[in-house]
């Protein structure tokens, strides 16, 4: 007959602090308007000093386009990658 032993061996776990960020921190900031996108679900900066570029939910990659001060169509992902 074969049996099983449960060993149960005690661990620490170490709580993880996170810092308090104050309310003026969190309201000073910049809303990013990528109408008529929804998003952005990510942003990117290219070692150009290029961008930034937000990926929105439906898979396109927008660039801003500060001469014209607005977002432009940068890239198109296909659902087959």
């Amino acid at each position: 007959m074969l049996s099983m032993v449960v060993v149960v061996i005690p661990c620490v776990v170490a709580a993880v602090v996170t810092p308090i960020v104050s309310n003026v921190v969190l309201s000073n900031h910049d809303q990013l308007d990528l109408t008529p996108a929804v998003g952005p679900e990510s942003l990117a900066f290219d070692g150009s000093d290029g961008g930034p570029y937000a990926g929105v939910w439906d898979g396109r990659v927008l660039k801003w386009d500060g001469h014209r001060r607005r977002w432009v169509e940068f890239a198109i992902t296909t659902p087959h990658r």
